[in-house]
This record gives C-alpha cells, sequence and structure tokens, in this order.
C-alpha cells in the first residue's frame, strides 16, 4: 500500500503539525494508523512532506512530527488544464469525472448550463469534498477547484488556449493545436452536454478564438471526452 496523503492547509515548514479534526479522524478511525507510522502532508496550493505521526491525544487529535529536509515546494504546472463541463443529468457520472479529474491533475472544473443542460443544479459541497479525496489519493501538491455552475453565455474569455470539444465537422486534433500553441501557459478545455454545444455556442467560442478540437470520430459521453482530452494533453506535454 502506498503512503497516505492528508490535507493540512496550514503549511508544512514547521517541525510538527496538528492535523485537522476531520483529518484526525480520518487518520486514526478510516485509515487505522498510529504512532510512529509516516504519512504524507500536502497543502493543496504546492507543498507537500512527509512526517511521522508523534502523538494520538484521541481521534481528533494527532500530532505529526514533519520529517527534516522531506518538505517540497512544486511549481504550478507550466500548462495548467482548467476544465469546463455542461452539467450531466447523472450525478454520478458527475462525481465520477470530478474524482477523475482531479487525479489527473487538472487546476479547476467550471460546471457549465448550456442551451441544451438538462440539469441545472448539482451538490457544490459534495463534489468539492470528492476533490479533495482524490488530492489525498493521489498525493498531488494542488487542489482543483469546483466552481459554482455559471451560465455558458454568461462566462467571460478565458484567458489562454481555448479548446473547444464538439462532434461537428472542421475540428482539429489535439495534436494539431498544440504544434502551434506548445508554449501556451493555460489550457482551457470545453466539454459540453448530452447532445453537444448548439450551432449559436460553437460560433461564438469561435468568436473568442476558440480552437474546434476532434477527439476522435466517435460519439463519447461528456465525462469520457474530458477525461480523454485531459489525458491527451498531459501525454502530449510530456
Amino acid at each position: 500500500m502506498g503512503l497516505q496523503f492528508f490535507y493540512h492547509p496550514d503549511g508544512v515548514d514547521a517541525s510538527h503539525a496538528v492535523l485537522h479534526p476531520e483529518e484526525s479522524f480520518h487518520c486514526v478511525r478510516v485509515c487505522r494508523l498510529k504512532k510512529g507510522d509516516r504519512i504524507g502532508l500536502t497543502t493543496g496550493n504546492g507543498h507537500t512532506a512527509l512526517g511521522r505521526i508523534a502523538e494520538v491525544q484521541d481521534e481528533r487529535h494527532v500530532v505529526v512530527e514533519i520529517l527534516p529536509g522531506t518538505e517540497k515546494f512544486h511549481p504550478s504546472p507550466l500548462q495548467a488544464v482548467h476544465l469546463y463541463v455542461s452539467i450531466l443529468q447523472d450525478t454520478s457520472r458527475m462525481e465520477w469525472l470530478t474524482e477523475k479529474a482531479a487525479e489527473l491533475g487538472a487546476i479547476s472544473i467550471q460546471w457549465l448550463i448550456c442551451r441544451r443542460t438538462v440539469k441545472k443544479h448539482l451538490r457544490i459541497d459534495r463534489l468539492q469534498r470528492i476533490a479533495l479525496a482524490a488530492l489525498k489519493q493521489s498525493g498531488r501538491p494542488y487542489r482543483m477547484h469546483v466552481a459554482e455552475p455559471v451560465p455558458l453565455a454568461e462566462l467571460a474569455r478565458p484567458n489562454g488556449l481555448i479548446l473547444w470539444a464538439h462532434c461537428e465537422a472542421g475540428s482539429f486534433t489535439m495534436e494539431k493545436i498544440l504544434r502551434n500553441h506548445k508554449k501556451s501557459q493555460f489550457r482551457h478545455l470545453f466539454i459540453g452536454p448530452e447532445g453537444d454545444f448548439t450551432p449559436e455556442e460553437t460560433q461564438s467560442a469561435l468568436d473568442w478564438g476558440a480552437h474546434p478540437l476532434s477527439l476522435g470520430p466517435w460519439r463519447l459521453r461528456s465525462e469520457t471526452a474530458a477525461l480523454a482530452a485531459i489525458s491527451l494533453l498531459a501525454a502530449l506535454d510530456e
């Protein structure tokens, strides 16, 4: 079993850290860890460290000794991926997408209300908890931000490379787009609802300067398309 990470937003630059009550409970009652066990700490904003459980006062109060020389700062990725996805009808699929996008290193996920979006509401607090759990499971240094839904028509143009994944003809492969935009710092990946973006929404995106993106000849579910695109970006950036 790999090293278990815990979320500690207070920093990892001291000699000891006291886990927050909910993290302490998870450590003692769920993971069944005890004094002397090694764990990882992540702040969610770029800092990680290794530690050893020094004291378990009770299930809500765990003291961790931060091992000298293990504190690391991980710069924000040069090609950060910001994901924009229409709210999905199936809640379980939205939760799965949130988890996997966080594990794959997306910096943020912005839920959208598009013309063809059927479901208009979601439990943002639950999705934020899922993203936090994925941060700890993966040991990544950055916590994915999960934003409240906004209508696509009211969204301001994001700064950076805009990738507009849709099913219409005239789109380009990821490799071809990145060939001319390899150094773009921010990648904004748009995934439409079941039924795709409307022609009017796509035209508005093209007016932004968005690049129409093809993920192949087959029609993918929204959550599948999102994860395929994130994975493809990561592979082409290596």
